[in-house]
């Protein structure tokens, strides 16, 4: 049981992110917004290749990082749809979410199959 002398109702002292971490935030939102961009031209309509590069984006971000895939999907993937459904009012691009969250574990697989190797 807590000590209800020792209760506070500070806020909890939140971690700066390290250099490393505020560079792939910019990298993996920029990803996110390039494919968006690139996703939502006219011309373009190749919805298997969009797929493909929303998975590999995920899966190298997370891969790097290791931590807080849910995260790095959101922010890969949430740019699409922000784009797409207010210009098409379709919500098909929600999709794009699934393949970041895909990518996402992928990475966090390799992460933790890398980390562990290099353990041993």
């Amino acid at each position: 049981m807590p000590d209800p002398t020792t209760f506070s109702l500070s806020r909890p002292q939140l971690r700066r992110p390290t250099a490393g971490q505020a560079t792939l935030t910019v990298a993996a939102i920029a990803l996110g917004v390039v494919i968006a961009a690139v996703d939502s031209r006219p011309t373009w309509d190749d919805s298997g290749i969009t797929a493909a590069v929303l998975v590999l984006a995920a899966a190298t971000v997370v891969a790097i990082d290791g931590r807080r895939p849910w995260l790095w999907a959101a922010l890969i993937g949430l740019p699409l749809p922000l784009i797409e459904v207010p210009a098409t009012g379709s919500t098909a691009s929600a999709v794009a979410l699934l393949f970041t969250a895909i990518g996402a574990a992928a990475g966090f697989v390799v992460h933790r199959a890398v980390r562990g190797a290099a353990s041993h």
